[in-house]
This record gives C-alpha cells, structure tokens and sequence, in this order.
C-alpha cells in the first residue's frame, strides 16, 4: 500500500502536523467517507499510522484474515487486528459458511478453501 508510488501521500498523511489544520480533516472525510482496507494482516507500521489517522475522520472496513499473513519481511504486526479493535471498536463479521455470488456463480465459504 505504501511502496514507492504512494510513500510520499504516506509520509504526508501520517506526519505529526498532517491531521492539525482544522480544514483538512473534513476534506479528507468528504473524499474518502468509506475506505475498505483489503488484505489488512498485511499492513506495515507506516500504513496503519495513516489508516488510523484517516479512521479518525471516515468509515473504516479492514478485510483480511490473519493466518493468511506473508508479509512479515516488510512490518506486517500480527497484532495489527488487535490494535484495529482496540482503535476502532468495530462490528466483526465471520463470513465462513456463507454464500458468495459474483459474476453469476455462487461459491461456498468453508473453513478449508
């Protein structure tokens, strides 16, 4: 999420002075009322920073399953999920034993995919 094309928005975003100016924080909100964060277990220090900082002000949905986590090498936390709960208090959702449809086939969910 934050390699080299985005580390300068990264870098802005999660900056002590980024989130001070009173007029930004709305904007950001305005732009990004909802920001669906996939495969979350995977997110590095410098990424959670600016997920927090933008979860301040906009709906936050983190999709991902900690067991499924390879990047350790780059700062993935397995703790991230932790800090996400304590952070944000969110509504958890188990999606095993439902049913997906996309694109006109229907899949199972199952424990063991």
């Amino acid at each position: 999420m934050c390699g080299p094309p985005a580390r300068s928005t990264c870098r802005r975003l999660t900056s002590p002075d980024a989130w001070s100016g009173a007029e930004y924080r709305p904007l950001e909100a305005v732009k990004y009322p909802l920001i669906i964060v996939d495969e979350f277990q995977d997110t590095n220090t410098e990424e959670w920073a600016m997920i927090a900082q933008l979860g301040r002000h906009s709906r936050l949905i983190a999709l991902g399953d900690p067991k499924q986590r390879i990047y350790d090498f780059k700062g993935a936390d397995p703790r991230r999920f932790g800090e996400f709960i304590a952070q944000f208090r969110p509504t958890e959702f188990d999606f095993v034993g439902e049913i997906v449809v996309a694109r006109g086939r229907t899949y199972w969910s199952s424990p063991t995919l």
